[in-house]
């Protein structure tokens, strides 16, 4: 309804992000690009407000927008900033991290397109890769060393290897399951961010590092020693190695009714190698964490924090006219 300020109603939503009202078909054709750079640097929610009157005016009568004959428009591409890291805190982030003799990595949304580091990180010290959802694809679920999801919907051997570690590198992630995380005075903590905000958010840390992360990762690698001791990485491998076996048994059940693991399981075995998944809020999402298994050629959206209702299908929406040329499944349910 044009009669709600759908402005102030969005400030919490975007955060300070980008959240502008349209007053015509020029200022959309500007405020766009603009969005759309805001959402990407900023990691939030840009959000246009636009008025039915607008959506029907046609560019040619849009003289008042333009004001003056401009030909010149914003651009519509984006280039990420790389923050550099301090050598400083790479040197002392190794040290500590040479110093542990059971390490696993926490990597979240922040570390997606840093595959190749993060498994080179964890074979060099024998750390099993815990993954926040939004990283799911930071390594395939089939990797031997990825322990999972983490919090309430993820994998008993991601909470073993977070009880028994006594090194942690955090990378790109904020995970929110508090509890989850070693206890106080268990392990000594190395953090990667690009936003200073985002470091120490859930957990106190012994090497804050502010930078990107894969450039960070990069860096860090060279500067690793070998773990000889692999014991904690076997165990953890065990434990998941149990764990697949427990969901396999659901997986290939043939009781009826259908159990919603099953059906999980084959929408995992049709997905397209660069296949986009988008996921709302529910016990779909608890079975589409653990039941559909991902690369990192494929893509998942899905609300980080949660609790976000009926987004999956507006998601897979984006997703499709982002990408008409590839597979775009929602795997949607429950509250939406």
């Amino acid at each position: 309804m044009q009669g709600v300020d759908t402005i102030s109603l969005y400030d919490d939503v975007t955060n300070g992000v980008y959240n502008k009202l349209i007053t015509g078909p020029a200022h959309l054709l500007s405020v766009v690009d603009v969005a759309r750079r805001a959402a990407l640097a900023r990691r939030g929610v840009a959000h246009l407000s636009f008025p039915v009157d607008v959506q029907t005016k046609s560019l040619a009568d849009d003289d008042e927008s333009l004001g003056i004959d401009v030909q010149h428009g914003t651009a519509s591409g984006w280039v990420p900033q790389i923050e550099f890291p301090s050598p400083d805190a790479v040197r002392a982030a190794a040290d500590l991290l040479n110093a542990g003799r059971r390490t696993a990595l926490l990597v979240g949304q922040g570390a997606l397109g840093s595959t190749v580091e993060v498994e080179a990180i964890a074979a060099r010290r024998a750390a099993p890769v815990v993954k926040a959802f939004l990283g799911k694809t930071v390594i395939a679920d089939i990797s031997p060393y990825s322990t999972g999801d983490i919090g309430e919907f993820g994998t008993t051997a991601s909470s073993a290897a977070m009880r028994g570690c006594d090194t942690l590198l955090i990378a790109g992630s904020t995970m929110p399951w508090l509890h989850y995380y070693p206890k106080p005075g268990q392990a000594r903590i190395v953090q990667i961010d690009r936003d200073p905000t985002s470091v120490g958010l859930r957990v106190a840390v012994d090497v804050p590092i502010i930078g990107d992360v894969r450039r960070t990762l990069s860096e860090l690698l060279p500067l690793l020693e070998t773990q000889i001791d692999r014991s904690f990485f076997a165990q953890i491998q065990t434990k998941m190695s149990e764990w697949n076996q427990a969901l396999r048994r659901i997986e290939t059940s043939t009781k009826l009714p259908l159990q919603p693991q099953v059906v999980a399981r084959e929408v995992s075995e049709l997905l397209a190698p660069d296949a986009l998944v988008a996921l709302d809020c529910g016990s779909n999402t608890f079975f589409a964490a653990r039941h559909i298994y991902m690369v990192p050629t494929q893509k998942l959206a899905v609300a980080g924090n949660l609790s976000t209702m009926a987004c999956g299908l507006p998601f897979v929406i984006a997703a499709q006219l982002a990408y008409p040329d590839r597979q775009c499944v929602a795997f949607v349910g429950d509250g939406g």
